[in-house]
């Protein structure tokens, strides 16, 4: 158990590429989601999975209510961005660091975020990002919970950016890790279209 480790789980946005509530679509014959939670559960102690609004709640809370996690509501922004439910999952965590991670990521690799998490206690990074030639995985990644509060409030408020990399360009203690090893390429699949669901 990574004890001083949270999970956010975005599962929020339209899903306008997707066609349908892209958390609840079936790989498997299991809920996307739940390939994601059920890794993660027997490591992480406490689970947030933020969503866009009322209906996500609900269904999410219903698919998934064998599992002891929370289903939280984005904070109220007043913008449509990643960086809202990016956000949310740091205020509601409950501990020092928090693994971000998008719902349509089904192939997390528990090696790697036990790799991610020794490097952020070991050295006390505020941030340990994935890269791979120029492309960052900033949601498949572990960030200190308070200070990267304090720049995505710096990046909203102040310098009026949506973007996750203007955040990440105000945490000074971070480290790019290289995809591959430790972290397989695999793990950082992500699923935009129903076709590249297996069949």
């Amino acid at each position: 158990m990574l004890r001083k480790l949270s999970c956010n789980i975005l599962a929020g946005g339209s899903s306008s590429r997707f066609g349908s509530y892209k958390a609840l679509a079936l790989l498997n014959n299991k809920f996307l989601i739940v390939h994601i939670i059920a890794k993660l559960i027997p490591l992480i102690p406490d689970i947030v999975i933020t969503v866009s609004n009322d209906m996500q709640e609900e269904m999410l809370k219903s698919a998934i209510k064998e599992f002891n996690v929370r289903v939280v509501i984005d904070k109220p922004l007043g913008i449509r961005a990643a960086i809202v439910g990016f956000y949310t999952g740091l205020i509601e965590s409950r501990n020092e660091y928090v693994l971000q991670v998008a719902c349509d990521m089904p192939n997390v690799s528990v090696k790697c975020i036990e790799y991610m998490y020794r490097k952020s206690i070991n050295h006390k990074y505020d941030a340990v990002i994935p890269k791979w030639n120029n492309h960052i995985e900033p949601l498949h990644a572990i960030y200190n919970r308070e200070r990267t509060i304090k720049a995505v409030e710096e990046a909203l408020y102040l310098d009026k950016r949506l973007d996750l990399r203007t955040v990440i360009d105000k945490i000074d203690r971070k480290i790019f890790i290289p995809i591959g090893g430790k972290c397989p390429k695999e793990s950082f699949y992500n699923i935009n279209y129903k076709y590249e669901l297996p069949n």
